[in-house]
């Protein structure tokens, strides 16, 4: 199965949930703020669970089918092209990446994936100690607080179960970069 990008080829959300539903929730987002959301559907896309999903936490949330939809998406935004109207679709958006560990491969990939789609972005790498962790604020109220100021949160932490806790306490999408020994 192939998809091509265009305008009016892949959905996008504010971000309320992992990727797919960021797909879904921009549209909801951006018409809430005035904002025309240039993305609908990708037609001839299978629908799966994927675009309910609230948040990416772990791999066993996901089916064989939602796995290949995700990567008929991903394909199709690896044709992104600079310059196109396709780049420009989460113009208007911020991602989040909160990382409590090192992690130049992990961060880098996301935080490249959403300038490449036009999106702006929100860093802190060592957040554990140049955040106000630092001072003693607990992963749940630094959620709280990113999530004001972003549409999805892309979190890396080193406690087992911190991105499901982050979730737990956001009302913006949390995408789970690792969590604890091991990660995802």
């Amino acid at each position: 199965m192939t998809a091509a990008v265009t305008n009016n080829d892949v959905v996008i959300t504010r971000a309320r949930a992992s990727v797919p539903r960021a797909v879904t929730a921009a549209r909801r987002a951006s018409t809430a703020r005035g904002v025309p959301c240039a993305a609908t559907p990708m037609p001839g896309m299978p629908t799966t669970k994927l675009k309910d999903l609230a948040n990416c936490i772990e791999a066993q949330q996901f089916d064989a089918a939602m796995l290949k939809e995700l990567f008929v998406v991903a394909d199709a935004m690896a044709e992104v092209k600079p310059g196109s109207e396709a780049s420009r679709m989460l113009q208007g958006f911020n991602m989040a990446t909160l990382f409590y560990e090192p992690s130049t491969r992990t961060r880098l990939s996301f935080e490249g994936a959403m300038g490449k789609l036009g999106g702006g972005i929100l860093s802190t790498e060592s957040a554990g100690e140049y955040s106000s962790a630092a001072k003693g604020e607990t992963l749940e109220d630094t959620i709280r607080t990113v999530e004001g100021y972003s549409d999805i949160i892309v979190l890396r932490h080193f406690t087992a179960g911190a991105a499901r806790r982050a979730a737990n306490a956001a009302d913006t999408p949390v995408i789970n970069a690792g969590d604890g020994p091991g990660y995802v």
